[in-house]
């Protein structure tokens, strides 16, 4: 194959344009020849592709032996991406492959590699996220539309900020003052966490009483001990897991509503990201400190079900601290503003079900004796625009 650019390297959402030249050794008779491009991962994790696409660039012709034929040919690269990838664990890349349908031999096959390093615009990769798919950095509405195919495709990319906290959050400007979180909400959380617990309490008191009964009666501790553990698991387990889900709804008790909001979502390398927080406490609180910490992770799993291996490795990670050496008093506005700026290499965005590339923004106010309010939120990186 030769190609259009001698260097291979190409734009999402522009057209790859070569030749495919055919050298016949042997006389045959080819149904038809197809060229097929897709992106597709390697590395440490399962492999996943992408993007498939199919041309036929002749029916059916009879090749005689010594023949050089050439065939021309053009596709698009889905503006959604994704760019050409190669990391620690985590690899995609793109090919270009072409088959010949051999009559009654086997199919004589070519493949070869091209890149691709940016995308045509920022439109194409910030229109509205589905909540299932995502491609490299970019939306994945159009990939999904023109390109659908059966194979694993990609996973969520993380919403734009105003679809992801319009219901519980506010933009930077209007945190002025703190706002709370829609009461419907907590209590949908709270409603679900009981409907979730109470079987369990329900049958882990019944197993106690149960054990309890039996200790009672006949005093021998050792044959009732399974339904009392039994018991005792069933209450702790989803207790546990409850104070965890419920965290933020006890420290927002004291703290009062937190407002948590992150500007610009997305953005690209080299970019800088801002984010807020602000409340006002109910109740005097000590707070120890609070932070803010940025990290960019890849992360790819290899295997299925109980049989999977995941690998992870660290692409970057900053914390910015603020710390409280005097109580909070009731009533007293905090507002805090801390940016950040993502490294002039940052990797784009990528989510499918078996390799990542994830960038979070994490905060956490550290409140002594009592439960920390912690929240996080994806950001989503841009491949560079061309």
């Amino acid at each position: 194959m030769t190609f259009s650019s001698p260097d291979r390297t190409y734009t999402a959402g522009k057209s790859v344009k070569g030749t495919l030249n055919v050298v016949v050794n042997e006389s045959m008779t080819c149904k038809k020849l197809m060229l097929r491009s897709e992106w597709r991962t390697h590395g440490k994790g399962n492999v996943t592709t992408g993007a498939l696409q199919e041309i036929a660039l002749t029916g059916e012709e009879e090749w005689g032996a010594g023949a050089v034929k050439s065939f021309p040919f053009e596709f698009a690269i889905p503006a959604a991406g994704p760019v050409t990838y190669h990391g620690h664990y985590l690899n995609v890349d793109w090919y270009v492959a072409a088959e010949a349908d051999a009559a009654w031999a086997l199919n004589p096959k070519h493949e070869e590699e091209f890149f691709v390093t940016s995308v045509t615009s920022v439109a194409a990769a910030t229109s509205p996220l589905s909540n299932n798919r995502a491609s490299m950095g970019v939306s994945p509405q159009t990939f999904d539309e023109e390109f659908s195919d059966p194979q694993e495709t990609l996973s969520a990319s993380p919403q734009t900020f105003d679809e992801e906290f319009s219901d519980s959050q506010e933009t930077l400007s209007d945190l002025k003052t703190p706002s709370a979180v829609p009461v419907k909400r907590k209590e949908f959380t709270s409603g679900c966490a009981m409907l979730f617990v109470i079987p369990f309490l329900l049958i882990g008191f019944g197993a106690i009483g149960l054990g309890g009964y039996g200790v009672f009666t006949d005093g021998d501790w050792s044959e009732h001990m399974f339904p009392l553990l039994f018991g005792a698991a069933f209450i702790i387990i989803p207790s546990l897991l409850v104070s965890a889900l419920l965290r933020n709804q006890f420290a927002e008790r004291t703290l009062g509503a937190v407002s948590f909001a992150i500007d610009p979502k997305p953005l690209h390398a080299g970019g800088k990201v801002k984010c807020t927080l602000a409340f006002t406490p109910k109740s005097a609180v000590n707070v120890e400190k609070i932070t803010f910490m940025l990290c960019g992770e890849e992360r790819a799993t290899s295997g299925s079900g109980t049989r999977t291996t995941t690998y992870t490795h660290k692409l970057h990670e900053e914390t910015l601290t603020e710390p409280y050496a005097d109580p909070l008093s009731e009533g007293q506005f905090i507002r805090l503003e801390k940016s950040f700026t993502l490294p002039s290499n940052a990797a784009p965005t990528f989510l499918t079900s078996s390799n990542t590339v994830k960038w979070e923004l994490h905060t956490r106010i550290y409140i002594k004796a009592a439960p920390d309010w912690a929240e996080s939120s994806d950001i989503t990186v841009m491949p560079p625009v061309r």
